[in-house]
């Protein structure tokens, strides 16, 4: 029996993340195959913890016998296991009695069973939902997680959906700015004209300018995105935190660049076709 929960945990270091806190029985190593402990011992006494090998990239440099904050109490780390690359290598493992007594939950949300081959999953998952003496949603292991994975990916769609929306509403933005702009420096484009400038160098000064714009626009809005970063959030009963990386930066510039480049395209072109002789008449 289980029973993962997501919060905000605290480590020494004033390190605050999400991270999956999961109240287990001493059968979990038995259950879950492939967990193993490399340091310490499993936890036996009300506020204490073992950590799996990714929870240090989490919260830092977290060893046997440091202590972490969550639910408002300090708990202390006993232990670390490995779990040959499964999901619970991110996960901290806590004493399901103790857990039960700070959450307030006298169930488990989660009972994980070992059926002997896979031969008998699809008979076990039968007779417990068939079962009347309990009322749970059977499913297998893969299944479970693909459904997480679903779920997760719906919010990613939303996402995409939205920065497309709102990135199509800064090109309009921009393509009006920079009309608005053109027309107060008709006169100034003329000047150029005659001075000797080309028309695909006039109109090329105007579409530089709207991809300036829209870089230092890109850079604010990477430094707030910074400011969020690790950000936990819970939504639909789905616990997540914003992770900023290198690479969703260099995506989010590379967006800049294609704004203020569609944005600044058609006043550009009208700029590079202007009439000399009008253009100095302009007022």
């Amino acid at each position: 029996e289980s029973i993962p929960t997501t919060g905000i945990v605290r480590s020494g270091k004033a390190v605050m993340r999400y991270v999956t806190v999961r109240g287990i029985t001493p059968t979990a190593l038995a259950v879950h195959r492939g967990v193993h402990v490399t340091a310490g011992r499993l936890p036996r006494e009300p506020g204490e913890l073992i950590i799996g090998r990714l929870v240090p990239a989490t919260l830092g440099h977290i060893r046997p016998g440091d202590n972490l904050t969550f639910a408002g109490r300090r708990h202390r780390v006993v232990g670390t296991f490995e779990a040959g690359g499964q999901v619970f290598e991110g996960e901290i493992w806590a004493d399901l009695d103790d857990m039960r007594n700070e959450s307030g939950l006298r169930g488990a949300s989660t009972a994980v069973l070992r059926a002997p081959d896979v031969a008998h999953v699809a008979t076990l998952l039968a007779q417990i939902e068939a079962s009347r003496t309990v009322r749970v949603e059977a499913r297998s292991e893969p299944a479970y997680y693909a459904n997480i994975r679903q779920a997760s990916a719906a919010f990613m769609y939303l996402g995409n959906v939205i920065a497309v929306i709102m990135g199509a509403g800064a090109v309009a933005a921009g393509t009006n700015t920079m009309y608005a702009a053109m027309s107060r420096r008709v006169r100034e484009m003329g000047t150029l004209r005659a001075l000797g400038f080309g028309r695909h160098l006039v109109g090329g000064l105007v579409l530089l300018e709207s991809v300036l714009v829209a870089a230092v626009g890109g850079v604010i809005g990477a430094c707030l995105a910074l400011a969020f970063d690790g950000y936990a959030l819970n939504l639909v009963g789905l616990s997540f935190e914003l992770d900023v990386s290198p690479a969703s930066l260099a995506a989010a510039a590379a967006l800049a660049f294609l704004i203020g480049f569609g944005g600044g395209a058609l006043p550009a072109r009208a700029a590079s076709g202007l009439d000399i002789v009008q253009a100095l008449r302009h007022t």
